[in-house]
């Protein structure tokens, strides 16, 4: 038999979107918990663009800052086929935007973001995956396990 447990929110994924959306919820005083799958967070790269919305979002949450000194500003792309330039786009923003776009790998924004969130006394329960859930009128029932094969419903 399952344990049961309870939150306000329960938050699964610990990427950028999981662990931002569990930072605003932490700012507005709702209690949530981060569950993710993965022991880890993954070491590499799987996105490197943050757009000037999204660094107003960090400001915001107090935390622009510290993002903007471990990124690099990106002001534009460009393609390359066998050696030759093939197209260039250049990031240019009217002036009345606070923030350009900004290069950082998605593993540093992810750190940045747990360690906000650890500052705000919220972590992440790694290998912990979401199996199944139900939802009612008054709100949904989760099924979480855990690499040791528990298994805990949160509601």
């Amino acid at each position: 038999m399952a344990r049961s447990e309870s939150t306000d929110v329960l938050v699964v994924g610990a990427g950028p979107v999981g662990l931002t959306l569990a930072a605003e919820l932490r700012r507005a005083g709702v209690a949530c918990r981060i569950v993710d799958r993965l022991p880890a967070r993954l070491p590499y790269a799987k996105a490197v663009g943050i757009q000037p919305r999204t660094l107003e979002l960090f400001d915001r949450m107090g935390l622009v800052r510290e993002v903007l000194d471990a990124a690099v500003p990106m002001r534009g792309q460009l393609t390359y086929l066998n050696g030759a330039e093939q197209g260039r786009v250049e990031l240019v923003l009217p002036p009345e935007v606070p923030y350009g776009f900004a290069a950082l790998p998605q593993c540093d924004t992810e750190r940045l973001l747990e360690e906000f969130l650890g500052r705000h006394g919220t972590g992440i329960e790694r290998s912990t995956a979401l199996v199944g859930f139900a939802q009612d009128p008054a709100g949904v029932t989760s099924r979480l396990t855990t690499t040791s094969g528990d298994e805990v419903e949160v509601r």
